[in-house]
């Protein structure tokens, strides 16, 4: 967890009713060329009714243009119209059906089921008259899964996942609209393909969208755009990598994820669609509070132009997407030989539109039944939204903690330390914050200087401040040491001995011709071969000449031919004398026998 200030210890509320649910149940484990717009399009900048953080809304039940009854009505008349000596029978290729997952291992079976289309939260046969950032359906209690829509083949094998099969379809020619679907006599011309029925069945159904006639009259298009969002950092709009765009029609969907300039391009459609964006990976999945899908689904009717979405800033969208770029870099991108988190299922990632008593909480921490979701951040301190730049950063610092528990066991990870496993995981988050930020041309972010609000650095972390969420690994890794860097520096710089000389406290200079050395907690120097010690240097039995003792606590080099200890710096501060590991070298050596900092040391 990343707290605000001093971390929320009152969790005892929490403990009982986990302890109580046991009880009662058990233990749970660039546009394209010849795209003609839409007559009145929103197609460079997203409306605000887009980034709603409101329900989806819905208006009017639709007749299904698909149903198997209005297919065969269209193909009676496709047939009547080119004078074909046909009957034809359709019969239904897929089901219309509806899903009602009691849990999450439920949802991510059907999501991971070839055989089942695009899921759904609304209805695909229903108007939607407003976009926004989530859907669920009043029927449906507040916290639990709501109803998936989606199509199976007529031949699905159903599971014990509740259902409802609401409409049989024929769908047979979607994949190719130009291909005859039925023998016609020898001697005619004549043929019927699934497109022409299709167009028939939106005709006579009332679904032929005037948007409709500039599709097929040019052909197939293919649906496209740009994905952008505000960085607070950069001041500017960004492109994300790895969002995933569905564009859909009924029940025609088809997506695609964005490349590194945040563009998408889907198959190709003949009719107008709908776009949305739906926040999910194949590794993780990004919830609207605790249990609703977060996406972003466009307003303004159907559409026959690209989407180029910019996400603005300050709004729940925008921390969507943050929290999107910070897990998708920590699965799939550069973060310098981390570990990826690498569980069987998806992470269930939840962000609040509102305050929470910590930035982020990984519940899994704190949980070992599993019934809690993975990791919460939320998009709000104080009642004022955080910078993006901090919802980064919390997003990688519990992905962090993620990624640590499943390197060890949970009965391991909950013997840890609370110092070890906070201050890890501020270390991964300043670490690969600093990657990305350097991947968008910031090679200084998060150096000491720079002045975070949030200070994501902690090289002003004191001793009188919590004692869990140091900077501990972070030493470990910089050559800044905070101690002698942040001013209140002691009067007297040498309390070990030797003379200050601005930098260090020169002890010794060891005679020319000798080596300064360091043994058995001592200075001493080799003997010069043309003389004795100095007399009030005693000769070691190896012949090496003593200088002196070194104190305790204190820090002892030698630099040429200078014997020096470090000078004291403010006490408040840690004093950070050590540089060069990696914190992929201490994941993969020594992290999984760490549990204190007596085992660290």
């Amino acid at each position: 967890m990343e707290t605000a200030s001093k971390k929320n210890k009152n969790l005892c509320w929490l403990f009982l009713v986990i302890f109580s649910l046991f009880a009662m149940n058990g233990c749970q484990r660039p546009e394209e060329e010849g795209i003609i717009a839409d007559p009145s399009p929103k197609n460079v900048i997203a409306s605000d009714e887009e980034f709603s953080e409101m329900m989806i809304t819905l208006g009017n039940q639709l007749i299904n243009p698909y149903s198997v009854e209005n297919m065969q009505i269209a193909v009676e008349r496709v047939i009547g119209e080119k004078n074909l000596p046909l009957t034809v029978r359709l019969q239904p290729t897929h089901y219309y059906v509806r899903f009602l997952p009691a849990s999450d291992e439920e949802l991510e079976a059907l999501e991971s089921d070839a055989a089942v289309d695009e899921l759904f939260e609304y209805p695909l046969d229903v108007e939607i008259t407003s976009g926004g950032a989530y859907y669920h359906d009043p029927s449906i209690p507040e916290g639990e899964i709501t109803w998936q829509y989606t199509t199976v083949p007529i031949n699905y094998r159903f599971s014990n996942i509740e259902y409802e099969i609401l409409e049989e379809l024929y769908l047979s020619g979607r994949a190719s609209s130009q291909t005859p679907l039925f023998n016609t006599p020898a001697n005619s011309p004549a043929t019927i393909t699934y497109e022409d029925i299709e167009l028939v069945s939106l005709k006579i159904t009332n679904n032929f969208d005037p948007l409709d006639s500039i599709a097929y009259a040019r052909g197939s298009w293919n649906p496209s755009g740009t994905v952008k969002v505000w960085d607070h950092v950069l001041d500017d709009y960004i492109p994300i990598k790895g969002v995933k765009v569905v564009a859909q029609r009924f029940f025609h969907t088809e997506s695609a994820y964005t490349n590194d300039n945040g563009y998408f391009q889907t198959a190709s459609f003949k009719k107008a669609v709908n776009y949305k964006i739906k926040w999910e990976t194949g590794e993780y999945d990004i919830r609207s509070g605790t249990f609703g899908q977060a996406v972003l689904k466009r307003g303004g009717g159907k559409h026959t132009s690209p989407w180029n979405v910019n996400i603005e800033k300050d709004k729940i969208q925008m921390y969507y997407a943050t929290v999107h770029r910070a897990a998708y870099r920590y699965h799939y991108q550069d973060i310098d030989g981390l570990r990826r988190p690498g569980y069987s299922s998806k992470l269930k990632i939840c962000v609040y539109d509102k305050n929470g008593d910590s930035y982020g909480m990984n519940w899994a921490n704190i949980d070992p039944f599993g019934i809690l979701p993975d990791i919460q951040i939320w998009a709000k301190h104080s009642g004022t939204y955080r910078p993006s730049n901090g919802v980064f950063s919390t997003t990688a610092h519990e992905l962090a903690h993620a990624s640590h528990r499943k390197y060890m066991t949970e009965i391991q990870f909950a013997q840890i330390s609370d110092i070890i496993v906070e201050s890890w995981a501020r270390a991964v988050q300043w670490r690969v914050t600093q990657i990305e930020y350097a991947s968008r041309g910031i090679s200084d972010y998060d150096v000491p200087s720079w002045k975070d609000p949030e200070r994501r650095h902690l090289q002003d972390w004191t001793s009188g401040e919590d004692p869990e969420y140091t900077p501990l690994f972070i030493d470990l890794i910089d050559n800044y040491n905070q101690a002698l860097h942040n001013g209140g520096l002691p009067s007297n710089r040498c309390p070990c001995g030797g003379t200050f000389d601005g930098a260090n406290c020169l002890v010794y200079t060891a005679p020319a011709g000798t080596t300064p050395l360091i043994e058995a907690d001592a200075f001493w120097h080799t003997r010069h071969p043309l003389y004795s010690c100095p007399l009030t240097h005693v000769p070691s039995t190896r012949g090496n000449c003593f200088v002196m003792d070194i104190p305790a606590n204190c820090l002892p080099f030698t630099y040429g031919q200078g014997m020096y200890f470090r000078p004291a710096g403010n006490a408040d501060y840690p004093y950070d004398d050590v540089a060069g590991y990696t914190l992929a070298y201490i994941e993969s050596t020594f992290l999984r026998d760490v549990y204190g900092l007596h085992s660290l040391k």
